[in-house]
């Protein structure tokens, strides 16, 4: 890994791997089945392969000893978890948020773009992100104030790893994570290019199109020499943005804010920002009504 993984929160990179490591296994055996498919009262789809990685997380959180800057075991708010009234929520000042399989949609058409988002959330921002892809068997990890990684061949690499790895250290990875660290590769892997009069380079999502999205990208071929759309689903947006593969990822309809926070703290860690569409505010966690504003991730 280029470069060095320094502070309390960078040693939680190893349990948290572990953990949506299993996630990602449990997920795959369902994958590679005839698997049926249920509906929330949204109309979203629901399989098995969500509620087996909700557990998988909720164990696995549960166990993870945070650092002392945070006082106690933290609670975990989930896709599949969602129903804690706000007036529980609002006396938390930092939770894991998590999304045990992002993408439900992609998991069904078989498409293998899906992922498992973990979000550490202090004072209403992601400090601290994972985004899992199991059918790739990569993960990324992402410190918003820090620095950001992806890390491919996770099944090879937590494998080899020992010690509990559970944040004990304050001063950086410990001998025991070195494996993890130094395997890794340090984003952005390339530059953006958002320059006027280049060919600018727009993620869109695969399963939510919108006007909204079309009238944007339309204004910024006005702007630039050409645009580039780059379909992509879940998590995995965000992905392209923190490696520089993309410029700009703009976000006109309804997504929840477990479907962003992982991703957040991954681009923030990468020098980029997801700002409230027309705004120059970030997006904000923990709110009453969990659904976000339309953002622009750049």
């Amino acid at each position: 890994m280029r470069g060095e993984a320094a502070g309390p929160l960078a040693t939680l990179a190893v349990p948290l791997a572990r953990a949506s490591f299993e996630a990602a296994g449990a997920i795959l055996e369902v994958y590679d089945t005839r698997f049926g498919v249920d509906f929330k009262a949204d109309s979203s789809p629901l399989t098995e392969a969500d509620r087996l990685s909700h557990g998988i997380l909720l164990r696995h959180l549960g166990e993870i000893v945070c650092p002392p800057i945070f006082s106690k075991a933290l609670p975990v708010l989930s896709e599949e978890g969602r129903d804690i009234p706000f007036v529980e929520r609002k006396e938390w000042d930092s939770f894991w948020l998590v999304d045990p399989l992002d993408g439900t949609k992609e998991f069904v058409s078989r498409n293998g773009e899906f992922t498992i988002n973990i979000a550490l959330i202090h004072g209403e921002r992601p400090v601290l992100g994972i985004v899992h892809i199991p059918v790739q068997d990569t993960l990324y990890f992402g410190l918003a104030d820090g620095f950001s990684y992806k890390i491919q061949g996770v099944s090879r690499i937590v494998g080899s790893l020992a010690g509990p790895g559970r944040g004990e250290s304050s001063t950086g990875p410990p001998a025991a994570e070195e494996p993890f660290y130094r395997d890794g590769l340090r984003l952005p892997l390339e530059q953006t290019r958002t320059e006027a009069g280049s060919v600018v380079r727009v993620v869109g999502s695969r399963s939510h199109p919108s006007r909204a999205f079309d009238d944007y990208v339309q204004q910024l071929g006005a702007k630039h020499s050409g645009v580039e759309i780059v379909r992509a689903g879940s998590a995995l947006k965000f992905c392209l943005l923190a490696e520089g593969r993309a410029d700009v990822y703009p976000r006109m309809g309804p997504t929840m804010e477990w479907d962003t926070a992982a991703g957040h703290a991954l681009v923030n860690g990468a020098g980029k920002r997801v700002y409230r569409f027309g705004s120059e505010e970030e997006l904000r966690y923990n709110k009453p009504e969990l659904v976000n504003d339309w953002f622009i991730c750049r």
